[in-house]
């Protein structure tokens, strides 16, 4: 961590020496690095190794935040030019150009780098677009490392098979965010292992509701400014967070719809979220 404060503060400082460049964005890369537990793979893992790497993944709000400040002051301090026909540099955009697990078996993997997606990926990789959007304001791009058949995958494939990651279904159940604005819900009881993210957008408030707890199911109790009524949820689960999807099992583990019917209409939300699980929860607006 001291090392990337220091390359980042040394890097804009070092440009404030001469007659400063025009640089459009600043690319940080965060992988949750998994690789020094030799029993831990990208599809064997114990209750100690999901949360080391849920909490892996959790850092990345940390280091966003760090970096965004640490340009911030840099930039302010950037001096004015001599030359009115030379610019000063006072924002760069901050991007994340890689971003996902990386687990050890990877590095011996055939083909290279090739990595099994099961639910522990799935999570962290909605936890990370929930960093990533609730921060909007300061991360102007991100990309997913990589989104075919390497790490953190959105798409195997297997000689003339295409396969669909669970990744896939969290890409495809958090696209009704894009062109959102990002609003603040918070649930009402304190819960370390549900994560909460919310957008609205055309009348409706869609709420992310990850829980991260391996093996058990927690409730989430919402509070909403105004009445809404629920229009729908997805889920994105499985019996064993192991399980993932293969040649000879493609849909082992797919989003499923699920009935919010019987979900009142009001202020307060309440719904129940299996373990390891991915959720949107799509609120109308009344």
């Amino acid at each position: 961590p001291m090392e990337r404060v220091r390359w980042t503060r040394d890097f804009f400082q070092a440009l404030a020496q001469y007659r400063q460049p025009l640089i459009a964005a600043y690319d940080l890369h965060f992988y949750n690095w998994n690789i020094d537990h030799p029993d831990d793979t990208s599809t064997q893992f114990d209750q100690d190794g999901w949360d080391r790497v849920i909490r892996g993944a959790l850092e990345l709000g940390e280091v966003i935040d760090q970096q965004w400040n640490l340009m911030q002051a840099c930039l302010a301090t950037m001096p004015y030019p001599e030359s009115s026909m030379d610019s000063r540099l006072t924002k760069v955009d901050l991007v994340m150009g890689e971003w996902g697990n990386w687990h050890g078996d990877a590095f011996t993997a055939r083909p290279a780098l090739r990595q099994q997606v099961t639910m522990r990926d799935a999570v962290t990789s909605a936890l990370t677009l929930d960093i990533l959007q609730s921060r909007c304001d300061k991360v102007s791009m991100a990309c997913n490392a990589q989104t075919l058949n390497v790490l953190n995958s959105l798409i195997l494939t297997e000689d003339d098979a295409t396969i669909l990651t669970p990744n896939y279904d969290v890409f495809m159940m958090y696209r009704r965010h894009q062109g959102a604005r990002a609003i603040q819900i918070l649930p009402e009881a304190d819960n370390p292992a549900l994560h909460v993210f919310a957008s609205v957008k055309d009348g409706h408030i869609m709420v992310d509701l990850v829980n991260a707890d391996m093996t058990s199911a927690v409730e989430a109790a919402l509070t909403l400014p105004e009445p809404v009524r629920p229009a729908g949820m997805q889920s994105l689960s499985a019996q064993d967070p192991h399980a993932c999807n293969t040649r000879s099992d493609p849909d082992q583990v797919r989003a499923r719809q699920v009935d919010v019917s019987d979900i009142p209409e009001g202020r307060e939300i309440t719904v129940r979220l299996d373990p390891a699980s991915v959720n949107v929860l799509d609120l109308a607006m009344v």
